[in-house]
């Protein structure tokens, strides 16, 4: 059974229900579309080393480990330490202004020394926080010292874009600028730089310009599904199905033929026959009917991610949930 789209409607199971939107323009605020590249407040740890001991610190294998962590992590010296004045460390933080300082060696004492700049990592590999400076005694037989979260002040503050393309770039770069307080560069690998007073924090430099809001137009197509909302959102115009074959389990297919945007078919299984709607190839009416007839938001992605895979979508796709290009 074979009805055109507006012929339908005694095929259909449901209303629409998945929101699906075109258009040319990106927009919204700061915080919606960019996060902090590494926020403070996670764990991270890793392995540094204490100086200036006076005679408790490392021997044996021990000073040997080391001095191989004082050299990788010391940005400079002029000289090896000598046995028993450094120890190697395991160095933790919870996100706060102190990190946790661990010797290795059980029988090292940490007293009166000095860590060395110590950056911390979280289960990914990405830089958190830094420790460093004097260490000071704490319950347990540990000690603490210095920590700060990577992006505190002086430097800026790096964001990332929540949606991996770098479409929104300029025009937030030029809202964030336009700020009496903030100037930011966007960089090649995606990343926005927001310079800020040494004073500053991810927390207080968010909170000035994470509500400003920008208005951008899209280089480059792409469709982003949003799978807790229930919207496809197709950035960019002309987004359409090439001639293809998809099929989704033995329930689901998409056919897509003729010239420019003639004609695609969508065609489902139901109540032991065959049913195709021909609609246009316009990615938002082949999603539409997709929708009416049933199929989920789920669905309907892995559909666009295969079309995308098999370079028959001239679009690509993001996923507002995981932050990931599909």
């Amino acid at each position: 059974m074979e009805k055109m789209e507006a012929e339908a409607e005694e095929i259909y199971s449901r209303k629409a229900s998945i929101s699906v939107t075109e258009t040319a323009e990106i927009g919204g605020t700061i915080a919606e579309w960019f996060e902090p590249a590494a926020a403070g407040a996670s764990r991270s740890s890793g392995a540094g080393v204490v100086k200036g001991l006076k005679g408790t610190g490392d021997k044996g294998e021990a000073y040997n480990r080391a001095i191989e962590i004082f050299v990788e992590v010391a940005e400079s010296a002029n000289e090896m330490p000598l046995e028993s004045t450094i120890a190697a460390v395991i160095v933790e933080s919870e996100g706060g202004d102190e990190a946790r300082v661990m010797p290795m060696s059980k029988t090292s004492v940490l007293d009166g020394g000095e860590l060395i700049m110590t950056y911390l990592r979280d289960g990914n590999g990405e830089v958190r926080s830094a420790a460093f400076g004097p260490v000071k005694k704490a319950s347990g037989g540990s000690y603490t010292a210095r920590a700060v979260p990577k992006q505190a002040g002086g430097g800026g503050v790096i964001l990332k874009p929540r949606y991996p393309w770098p479409d929104p770039g300029d025009s937030a770069r030029a809202a964030v600028s336009a700020h009496p307080s903030y100037k930011a560069n966007f960089e090649p690998d995606g990343l926005l730089r927001v310079s800020c007073g040494k004073e500053a924090t991810v927390e207080t430099v968010m909170k000035d310009i994470g509500k400003l809001e920008f208005k951008g137009t899209v280089k480059n197509a792409r469709i982003l599904t949003d799978m807790k909302a229930g919207a496809v959102t197709i950035f960019g115009k002309g987004v359409v199905f090439d001639k293809c074959n998809i099929r989704l389990g033995n329930d689901i297919r998409v056919v897509s033929a003729g010239p420019k945007e003639d004609f695609a078919i969508v065609e489902i299984a139901k109540e032991g026959m065959i049913a195709r709607v021909r609609t246009t190839r316009k990615a938002a009416d082949v999603i539409r009917i997709l929708d009416r007839l049933g199929v989920d938001l789920k669905e309907i992605a892995q559909i666009l991610k295969w079309a995308s895979d098999s370079g028959v979508l001239n679009a690509g796709l993001l996923t507002a949930e995981t932050g990931n290009v599909g």
